[in-house]
């Protein structure tokens, strides 16, 4: 399962550090740690935190990679799957009326000096 590489993704493109997502979801980060690099699973409760808290989708995180893809082209499958995810943040940013360097980026937009 890639439960814990998603949840890392989502966490890097909102700028989080484990440590933050950690004191978000009210356990340790090493438990973070722990659930990235698949040596635990957390419960449904706290994985709807999780997600809730990176403002994610339960089902992105829970998302297997197209097996068929990736024999033919893992990395161009997590490249728009991570384009698809950036752009999304983005649109929430923006909808939001917060400023941020994801949306800027995510958007090509250059940041106004």
């Amino acid at each position: 399962m890639d439960l814990g590489r998603n949840i890392r993704i989502a966490r890097v493109v909102r700028g989080l550090s484990s440590a933050e997502l950690a004191r978000r979801v009210g356990v340790t980060a090493n438990y973070v740690s722990l659930i990235e690099n698949g040596r635990r699973t957390p419960s449904l409760r706290r994985l709807e935190a999780i997600a809730a808290i990176l403002s994610v989708p339960t089902s992105f995180l829970l998302r297997q990679p197209d097996t068929s893809a990736a024999t033919a082209g893992a990395a161009a499958v997590v490249r728009q799957q991570i384009l698809d995810l950036l752009c999304t943040m983005a649109n929430d940013i923006e909808a939001a009326g917060e400023p941020s360097s994801y949306a800027q980026h995510a958007t090509n937009e250059r940041p106004e000096p």
